[in-house]
């Protein structure tokens, strides 16, 4: 305990010596993630389809009463 008292440690040796041991950190962990993200793609890629897997649209009466967009649509023809 008392030696690390003794030992002088500045703010600047501090920090250098931090930024030293996370540029050997950072990499390592980057990897490791990037290790498994694409074993969670395979693992992803792999399951079988379901029908809940499939988005569906529909939409209700876009034309308006009785057909309205292919009524205007008829009556420009004509007026043309």
């Amino acid at each position: 305990m008392t030696e690390i008292l003794e030992r002088e440690l500045s703010r600047r040796k501090f920090l250098a010596g931090s930024v030293a041991g996370l540029s050997l950190a950072v990499p390592a962990w980057f990897a490791n993630e990037a290790k498994a993200e694409e074993a969670e793609l395979e693992f992803v890629r792999q399951q079988p389809k379901g029908p809940n897997d499939q988005i569906n649209i529909a939409v209700i009466g876009p034309g308006g009463s009785k057909g309205g967009a292919q009524k205007s649509e008829t009556t420009e023809e004509a007026t043309e």
